[in-house]
């Protein structure tokens, strides 16, 4: 009788399901010699294992301590195994803490200069994704024109750019075009935007004559004419004051798209072209400005500046020009509509060197076609 009675009551406790006999689940038969180490099974069936705490995640100080220890050792060790142990916006919050901390403190001269290659060797060994760099040095610049730093950090450009300098496969110098951008979003003043190109220049300056990505290139002018001073519609204004012109012996683009503006003919800019259109950048600078300063009509780029557009076109590298004026009315957000597709069409039917084009077509179809479908498209059909 005890031993029906505790079975039946091992049979409520478990849902009315009988645990031993002919009635029992397969999966919960017991021998009579391992009935109790079946029991605790079948509790530990019933009673799934909690779940393991997660790691905790790594303090800001200790990765502050992990990242100056590179600086000495060179190893980056340390610093990838606790990035290892962050989520992604915990990585990107922490970078941009510390891009923040060598930037703004004068003290950390050699550190500026080895950020970059922190970064790089990082991401070379899969540690540390390049968008999330990128993304925390944006978050910093964003901060940074918020609260002003510049005022306070009258060097501050110029250790911005040493970064920059010092990981040049992580920091393309098309996050010079980003950071002016923001400047420009945010309202910052003339004196402000001039600053950043002039100590941006003066620190880059080695590298300038370097043929870059036409994808990663500095593009200052499309930043500089959406900038409006601050107070402008004051009755005090100076309209005189042009930050095209305060910048033009600072910026290449600024340089011709300024010589464009102040033209006595057509003459004077074959003339100019002739004098300065020596090395692989010249040419790429002036076609930018070109473009920009003839607002991509095509009509009147045909009919008037004729000269100058088959000057260009004797350029040894004629694809890598249709590529910049490309990126570049891409910089100026597809203003005015179509333009680029109507100059690739008159080009076509202007000129016998058709192979000019086709090499262009490769490289759009490589970098560019998969997120701009519908100029690969209408390009497809001018072949």
């Amino acid at each position: 009788i005890q031993f029906l009675l505790l079975n039946t009551l091992e049979t409520i406790d478990n849902n009315w399901v009988p645990r031993y006999g002919p009635n029992a689940p397969v999966a919960n038969m017991q021998t009579q010699s391992g009935g109790a180490l079946g029991n605790q099974e079948s509790e530990g069936e019933r009673r799934p294992l909690p779940a393991l705490p997660p790691k905790p995640i790594p303090s800001r100080d200790k990765f502050c301590t992990a990242v100056d220890s590179f600086f000495v050792s060179k190893s980056v060790k340390d610093v990838s195994l606790l990035l290892a142990d962050m989520p992604s916006e915990t990585r990107i919050a922490y970078c941009s803490y510390i891009i923040d901390r060598f930037i703004t403190t004068m003290r950390y001269s050699e550190q500026r200069t080895r950020l970059g290659e922190l970064f790089e060797t990082l991401e070379k060994q899969r540690v540390l994704p390049v968008e999330e760099v990128r993304e925390a040095l944006l978050i910093h610049l964003k901060d940074a024109v918020k609260q002003d730093l510049f005022t306070d950090l009258p060097l501050y450009f110029h250790n911005w750019a040493t970064v920059v300098k010092g990981g040049r496969d992580i920091f393309p110098a098309s996050l010079q075009t980003d950071f002016l951008d923001i400047l420009v979003d945010y309202k910052a003043s003339g004196e402000t935007i001039v600053k950043m190109l002039r100590d941006v220049h003066e620190e880059l300056k080695d590298s300038e004559n370097v043929e870059v990505d036409l994808r990663s290139r500095f593009r200052a002018l499309p930043a500089l004419l959406r900038y409006t001073p601050p107070l402008l519609s004051g009755p005090v204004a100076d309209e005189s004051w042009d930050i095209v012109k305060q910048v033009a012996e600072i910026n290449s683009d600024a340089s011709y798209f300024h010589c464009l503006c102040n033209m006595e003919g057509p003459k004077r800019v074959l003339m100019e072209i002739s004098s300065t259109l020596r090395s692989h950048n010249d040419h790429i600078s002036f076609v930018s400005a070109f473009f920009t300063f003839v607002r991509f009509d095509v009509e009147a780029l045909c009919r008037e500046h004729k000269e100058i557009l088959r000057k260009l076109l004797n350029f040894k590298q004629v694809p890598l020009l249709f590529e910049e004026v490309y990126l570049t009315w891409l910089a100026l957000d597809r203003t005015p509509e179509n333009s680029f597709i109507d100059f690739c069409r008159v080009f076509r039917s202007s000129t016998t060197q058709k192979e000019y084009f086709e090499k262009f077509l490769v490289t759009f179809k490589k970098h560019y076609a998969p997120h701009n479908k519908k100029e690969a498209v209408a390009l497809e059909k001018l072949r």
